[in-house]
C-alpha cells in the first residue's frame, strides 16, 4: 500500500552550522546565521514536497518550494543573502560534515546520489570579502555522474558577474 500524508514542518536553529554538519554539508565558515522557516509538507506515491517555505535565514527572509521525487530533487529557493564559497562547498565537497579547506578533495559524486535542478535567488550574493552582487542568482543541475554550477547577476556599477563550473565525476575514473 501506498502510504501518503500532510502536515506542518517547522526549524528553528540558532547556529545552523551544527545542522549543516549532522546532514554532512561541508562548512566553509566557523559559524552560519541563524535560521527559522516554516513549511507545509506532503508525501505520496509522488515524492515529499515542501510548499510555501517561509522565514528567515542570514538575518533576512527565506521563501520557495521544494520536491523531491526518488532521487531527483527540484526547486526555487529566495534567500537574503548567500556566501559563494559556501555554496560551492555545498555542491563540489563531500558531504561528510568536515570543515573546507584548500585541501579539500572534490567529492565524487552529488550527494545521496541527488539529480535534478535547484535555483536559488539571493537578494545579496557576497562574491569575495567587499564585493557583493545584487539579486544573484545560482543554478545547480545534477544528471548522473554531472554536476553543473552556475552564478551570476550584475554589480552596483553594472559590471556582470558569471560563473560557470562542470563537473564530470565519470572523467576522474578513466585510468
Amino acid at each position: 500500500p501506498a502510504y501518503s500524508g500532510e502536515g506542518d514542518l517547522s526549524l528553528d536553529s540558532e547556529d545552523s552550522t551544527g545542522l549543516l554538519r549532522m546532514l554532512g554539508v561541508a562548512i566553509v565558515e566557523e559559524r552560519l546565521p541563524a535560521i527559522s522557516a516554516k513549511s507545509k509538507v506532503s508525501f505520496g506515491a509522488e515524492g515529499v514536497s515542501l510548499s510555501g517555505i517561509s522565514g528567515t535565514a542570514a538575518g533576512g527572509p527565506i521563501a520557495g518550494e521544494l520536491k523531491l521525487a526518488g532521487d531527483t530533487l527540484s526547486g526555487d529557493i529566495s534567500i537574503e543573502r548567500m556566501v559563494l564559497s559556501q555554496a560551492l562547498a555545498a555542491v563540489f565537497l563531500p558531504w561528510d560534515g568536515d570543515k573546507a579547506s584548500s585541501e579539500s578533495l572534490l567529492a565524487a559524486a552529488p550527494p545521496f546520489g541527488l539529480k535534478g535542478e535547484l535555483w536559488i535567488k539571493p537578494r545579496l550574493l557576497d562574491v569575495y570579502p567587499g564585493y557583493t552582487v545584487p539579486d544573484g542568482q545560482i543554478g545547480i543541475t545534477s544528471k548522473g555522474q554531472t554536476t553543473q554550477f552556475v552564478a551570476y547577476g550584475k554589480d552596483q556599477t553594472g559590471q556582470r558577474l558569471s560563473v560557470e563550473l562542470q563537473l564530470d565525476t565519470s572523467l576522474a575514473q578513466r585510468k
